[in-house]
């Protein structure tokens, strides 16, 4: 299966979440692994599966094709950290291809990595004042 962050720009409320979810969970080949305002994590047998349950549901996608989904655990645990970290991470790995969902306690980060090795993202993100455990 391929890992992708999927943009989704239309999906901000959790009733949107529900329907998105809803739409991928019937499909087999499909895994959803996150869903946040505006990004998915997504594990697929056939991209042009998700792509067509989505536009299905009306939610117009994207995805950043090149790179593969990098993972950390991390210590960005508020807004005043996404703060601190989001320019490096902007800088590096391109606005809306990275998040981190602060309420869940494991603190996963996700990056879509495009022409970035995970080293130079793990410094940089040490570098900003936080930790990065490759998972």
């Amino acid at each position: 299966m391929t890992r992708k962050l999927f943009i989704i720009p239309d999906m901000q409320t959790e009733q949107q979440r529900i329907q998105v979810q809803q739409a991928l969970a019937n499909h087999t080949g499909i895994q959803v692994h996150a869903l946040s305002n505006g990004q998915a994590d997504i594990s697929y047998t056939n991209k042009a599966d998700v792509e067509q349950a989505l536009k299905a549901a009306g939610y117009p996608v994207t995805t950043n094709d090149t790179g593969e989904l990098l993972r950390y655990r991390t210590n960005i645990n508020c807004d005043g950290c996404i703060a601190r970290v989001g320019p490096v991470l902007d800088a590096l790995a391109g606005a809306g291809n990275w998040r981190v969902d602060t309420g869940d306690r494991n603190k996963i980060l996700y990056v879509q990595a495009k022409d970035l090795s995970a080293a130079a993202l793990t410094e940089a993100i040490i570098s900003a004042g936080f930790r990065a455990e490759p998972l």
